[in-house]
């Protein structure tokens, strides 16, 4: 209660839980940390992405079944399974997005030309990774980071 009426923070709050665009984000964010992990030094291109994604055992199980389904649900399109292209699409509509502390993050505009490969990664609001531990990344350093890729500090 506020002032006599709901809260209009808490109702921001239930609106941006229910949003049906926030699940598969939250579940490529939570996958990719899992797999891959949080901060500016677990970068990748998409391609890369898709083939740890992609991975199987011995067995032909796939290794990391929780990220497959994320990149499969994000960017694969009626029978046409997921590819680096359509991945990119749906990353790039979400790019810096932040569902709870983490968003993606990439270095497109510190690439000038198209021979130079997009790297993505989750950043974190406060700096820390999954384990909520700051990722060996200081304030200056990350500060540098943000300058030399264009990105808005959040």
């Amino acid at each position: 209660m506020w002032l006599g009426e709901t809260d209009p923070v808490s109702s921001i709050e239930s609106m941006q839980r229910d949003d049906p665009e926030r699940a598969p984000l939250q579940e490529m964010l939570e996958a990719w940390a899992d797999v891959i992990g949080v901060g500016y030094g677990t970068r990748h291109t998409l391609g890369e992405v898709m083939a740890i994604a992609k991975e199987m055992t011995a067995n032909f199980q796939l290794t990391h079944p929780r990220l497959h389904a994320a990149v499969q649900s994000a960017a694969a399109r009626g029978r046409e399974p997921a590819d680096a292209q359509k991945l990119a699409y749906w990353m790039r509509s979400r790019h810096g997005t932040f569902v709870d502390d983490w968003r993606f993050v990439n270095n497109s505009k510190a690439t000038k030309s198209k021979s130079t490969p997009t790297y993505w990664w989750i950043e974190s609001k406060a700096g820390k990774n999954k384990d909520g531990c700051l990722g060996g990344v200081s304030a200056e350093e990350r500060e540098n980071i943000y300058e030399d890729n264009n990105i808005t500090s959040p």
